[in-house]
């Protein structure tokens, strides 16, 4: 029972003390003097201009926090807006310069006693602008949350601005970077721009700056009139992507012709501003007339909105990072701004700019804490619109430790974080630090326009980074037209390509169907397979030059063609080398009196050989296509008097590559044509083919030359005219070799088979003492030829002992081996 009565006056105690202190803070609360911060707005933009009305509520929370947490000692905040009732209609700056200028004028000549020396506003950047000049004159400090203009970043003009948002100019070289990402597709882009500062400034700028990197650039400017006028010229030849920048209204009457001329996402791209409402496009009741009487509806913005780019600084931040007195995240108190607006009936206020005017708050009540931390009388009876000398000079005092309190507040304050990002601010500019450029992309799920965040961007670096292009352009880039190869020219190409794998195909089959034939044997059936598959690979190479319509596979193509061009050169030109070599190996073995029974070189001799120059071949092409500096690229060549881009396979070291490349090649050329010419005087047509493979070297040589100058100056000579020599070159070439290698073979066996005379098939031209020719008569029977050629074969081997007796008479113009005999025989 004592215990109860114990507990019962400990509660009564508590709750007497919990009333008392209570009572204390809220008398300590009452006691605090107001002091009063102009927060200019425009509202009423019926006439036009951007609406930032639904600023007021981010900014009314702001002083709240501020408030609780006791920031400004002796002093609460309090704002003074449109929605004050002193002020009222005469607060509101309407989104133009002379509503900017009444509002300032009369705020200073209000009878509020304490007035903060900084003035937030005015609402856009039409209204900011005088605002700064106006400040710059009367010794005032303007803290701007809802203007991105650059203009007043100009410090010897506008000397007391402060942006609590960084400026345009990031978004606007981040648009032409996008478009410089891409410039492989886009070689030619349109600047729409309305006729005011925010969007003019940088415009010339932007111009110069794609011109400079090698874009043609057209430009448009508009004035500020409904229903929009002056695109007509564009609409009639619009380029693929379209950097368009207005003020809403303007915007809209932008993208309902967009819509009605067929200028949007798959086959055009835009790329626009970000800090329009995400809410805004959906609003059913929106219905727009431009000029010429086109009519749209949401639905129809909607459609040309679709899939384009915005750029504009972070408003909310994702860090987890609590914000300055709130004890909050930036995304939890973006929420609760949404849901104040819910609840007070006013969402369709909701602004872009309402977090950047949550962090001018901050700002400025930390700065305020600092300078009245020195001098709590500071602003006692501030007024700048006494002109007098020692006033001014006041004034102007006051300004600059302001000034020097927001270069310092990351430092005095600890790096206090806001809901954009951190609150810094530039010493030189007054700009905003630390706020990343977003780069966010309008989707249609079905039922909504939607925007995601797909990269950021950052000016000092001028990288994009960005989410894959399979996300961001789901049904590919609209690029600029690619100048493909003539139709007819790459059909007629393309079928003598295939005529020619047939061939080959055909001339392979006979090779493999009679290779144990001698008189195909003897011209190493394995070589020829390999000449053979040499020669359908440097046909597929025909087909694959011509394919130019993809950039995406040009990107891969340029490095698989020459891959393609050096293989099948060296399996083609590297056989006929390896061929000749042997006779050259043979014959001057004779011509210095070395025995007749030497070893020739047998087929996997030269196979070894072949491996060897392939190998070579390929680790020539890795090193090529490893190293950036030498790996093939693709270039963009603009074609005169077309939007046609012409793809070119070029690398940074192009010419050095390029050379090093055909002297390898050429070094083969050299080889053949000497071996080629040595091998001459062989006219022993039976036992090698040293004439035909002679006349494939020539062949192969008179077909390189015209392909050198090509090679390098291909930038000057037009695509159909290159494709179709070089194609040229290789059909026709490719056909004579293995024209040349097999179609006497097939002949040859065709007599064997028909004419039962195996010297009219031979041909033989074996010297006798005498040099004359010996040539069985074909109108003998079987057995009379079988005794002529036994008597031969007498005749050889009665030679053979001459020779091993140290006894040679070298032969006039030719040479007997084992296999010669045993080919004799095997006929007999």
């Amino acid at each position: 029972m004592n215990q109860l009565k114990w507990v019962s006056k400990l509660t009564i105690i508590w709750l007497f003390l919990a009333a008392s202190f209570s009572s204390i803070g809220e008398a300590a609360q009452e006691e605090k003097e107001p002091l009063h911060l102009g927060f200019l707005i425009a509202k009423d933009t019926k006439n036009g201009g951007f609406n930032s009305y639904g600023t007021l509520t981010a900014a009314e929370m702001a002083v709240d926090y501020v408030n609780n947490a006791s920031v400004l000692g002796n002093y609460s905040l309090e704002l003074v807006s449109v929605d004050t009732p002193e002020t009222g209609d005469t607060f509101d700056s309407m989104c133009t310069r002379s509503g900017a200028i009444r509002a300032y004028l009369n705020f200073w000549r209000s009878n509020y006693t304490n007035k903060s020396p900084i003035f937030l506003g005015g609402g856009c950047s039409v209204a900011t602008e005088p605002m700064a000049e106006l400040s710059t004159y009367w010794k005032t400090v303007q803290v701007s949350f809802a203007s991105i203009t650059p203009v007043v970043a100009d410090r010897t003009l506008y000397k007391y601005h402060i942006g609590a948002i960084p400026r345009v100019t990031d978004a606007h070289y981040g648009q032409a970077d996008l478009v410089l990402k891409y410039s492989n597709v886009w070689r030619e882009v349109a600047l729409v721009a309305q006729n005011e500062n925010l969007f003019q400034f940088n415009l010339d700028k932007i111009e110069m700056y794609l011109h400079s990197k090698g874009l043609d650039v057209r430009v448009y400017r508009f004035l500020s009139s409904i229903p929009l006028k002056g695109l007509d010229s564009l609409w009639a030849d619009p380029p693929r992507v379209i950097i368009a920048n207005a003020y809403r209204e303007n915007f809209e009457q932008f993208l309902c012709q967009a819509f009605h001329h067929g200028v949007y996402y798959p086959n055009h791209q835009l790329i626009v501003s970000g800090w329009y409402d995400d809410t805004y496009w959906n609003n059913i009741n929106l219905s727009v007339t431009t000029n010429g009487g086109l009519k749209c509806d949401s639905s129809h913005l909607k459609v040309a909105l679709n899939n384009a780019f915005a750029f504009s600084s972070q408003r909310v931040s994702n860090s987890d990072v609590k914000v300055k007195f709130t004890n909050k995240t930036a995304s939890e108190i973006n929420n609760d701004y949404y849901n104040k607006l819910s609840d007070m009936g006013k969402t369709i206020y909701a602004n872009s700019f309402a977090m950047p005017a949550f962090d001018a708050i901050l700002a400025v009540s930390l700065v305020l804490n600092s300078t009245l931390s020195k001098d709590p009388d500071m602003f006692n009876g501030f007024n700048p619109l006494d002109i007098s000398s020692n006033n001014r000079a006041s004034n102007s005092k006051i300004a600059k430790e302001l000034l020097e309190s927001f270069s310092n507040i990351h430092i005095n304050f600890s790096n206090p974080m806001g809901t954009s990002g951190p609150l810094k601010f530039n010493e030189t500019t007054g700009d905003r630090l630390g706020v990343i450029t977003n780069v966010t992309q309008y989707y249609f799920d079905g039922n909504d326009i939607r925007r995601r965040t797909v990269g950021n961007y950052s000016r000092k670096s001028k990288h994009i980074e960005l989410e894959a292009e399979s996300i961001i352009f789901p049904n590919g880039i609209p690029h600029d037209g690619i100048a493909e190869i003539n139709t007819a020219l790459f059909a007629i190409m393309t079928s003598s390509a295939i005529i020619g794998i047939i061939y080959a195909l055909i001339c392979m089959v006979f090779n493999l169907i009679f290779f144990k034939k001698k008189f195909i044997k003897l011209t190493s059936p394995v070589i020829n397979v390999i000449i053979c598959v040499g020669a359908i690979v440097m046909y597929v190479e025909v087909i694959l030059l011509g394919i130019t319509k993809s950039h995406q596979v040009m990107r891969y193509l340029c490095n698989i063609t020459l891959w393609v061009a050096s293989i099948g050169f060296t399996l083609i030109f590297g056989s006929l080398l390896v061929k000749t070599w042997r006779i050259y190996f043979i014959f001057s073995s004779l011509k210095k009196k070395s025995k007749l029974a030497f070893e020739p070189p047998k087929d996997w001799t030269l196979l070894i050989a072949i491996v060897i120059l392939l190998t070579v071949d390929i680790i020539y092409l890795i090193i090529i296509t490893s190293v950036p500096a030498s790996r093939q690229n693709v270039e963009v060549q603009k074609k005169e008097m077309s939007r046609d881009l012409t793809l070119l396979c070029i690398s940074e070291g192009s010419l050095p590559v390029f050379i090093t490349f055909f002297a390898y090649k050429a070094i083969y050329l050299v080889i053949g044509v000497f071996l080629a010419f040595e091998n001459r005087k062989v006219n022993i047509k039976a036992l090698n083919d040293s004439k035909y493979i002679a006349a494939c070297v020539y062949c192969t040589v008179v077909a390189c030359i015209p392909l050198v100058p090509i090679g390098i100056l291909q930038a000057l000579i037009d695509q159909n005219v290159r494709y179709a020599v070089l194609s040229l070159g290789i059909i026709l070439s490719v056909f004579a070799i293995l024209s040349l290698l097999f179609i006497p073979r097939m002949v040859g066996l065709y007599r064997i088979r028909n004419d039962n005379s195996v010297d009219t098939a031979l041909n033989f031209k074996l010297p006798t003492s005498k040099g004359s020719k010996i040539t069985a008569p074909s109108n003998v029977g079987m057995t009379e030829t079988i005794k002529v050629l036994q008597n031969k074969i007498n005749e050889l081997s009665a030679k053979l002992d001459k020779y091993e007796g140290n006894d040679k008479e070298g032969m006039q113009s030719g040479y007997v081996t084992d296999d010669d005999i045993s080919q004799g025989k095997d006929i007999v």
